[in-house]
């Protein structure tokens, strides 16, 4: 469960017993540590050839939901979910932009898209069950299947999925009571 607790006199966010006000920087430290250890992987493992890719989608949906929505959304909070939804969201697809170094920029624009939209589900699904760890998991389905679907898929399908998952975010973050349109 997500929240904030008074520690001498600081506020600082909690997800369970984790401080994020000293594991942000952690987060960062591990995010940068698997993109420079990637490409040395499976000699450093030994794990299969299926194996090294589950690794990576793994560590990568752990770090960046927990920086972005762990730390980021939970720290903006204060200022509005959907203020808050809108920056971590945001702050997340800009990351993506980091593919333009090795994917076409067709398909980098059609990822950022598609990361902004899921990054704003996924800050509803925290403020709705206040539970990480449905974040990681969805982010890590989506690290398993995404590309694929990415490449495979056409822009319009593409357009549809960014609309459908930038709805399921504002149905999650409205009140129960509120009415959308």
């Amino acid at each position: 469960m997500v929240f904030p607790v008074e520690k001498q006199g600081k506020k600082c966010y909690t997800v369970g017993t984790v401080n994020w006000e000293s594991a942000g920087g952690l987060v960062i430290v591990a995010i940068l540590a698997v993109l420079l250890v990637f490409p040395a992987c499976n000699l450093l493992t030994g794990l299969p050839e299926w194996g090294i890719p589950l690794l990576y989608a793994a560590i990568a949906a752990v770090a960046e939901e927990c920086f972005f929505r762990g730390l980021v959304f939970t720290k903006l909070r204060s200022k509005g979910r959907y203020m808050a939804a809108l920056v971590s969201a945001g702050v997340f697809a800009l990351l993506h932009l980091l593919n333009l170094f090795s994917a076409p920029a067709w398909y980098t624009l059609l990822q950022v898209g598609a990361a902004f939209s899921v990054g704003f589900a996924f800050a509803g699904v925290l403020w709705r069950t206040k539970k990480l760890w449905l974040c990681i998991l969805g982010h890590l389905l989506i690290n398993l299947t995404g590309h694929e679907m990415l490449s495979a898929w056409s822009v319009g399908a593409t357009a549809f999925c960014i609309l459908l998952y930038a709805g399921l975010g504002l149905l999650l973050l409205r009140n129960r009571n509120e009415v959308l349109l």
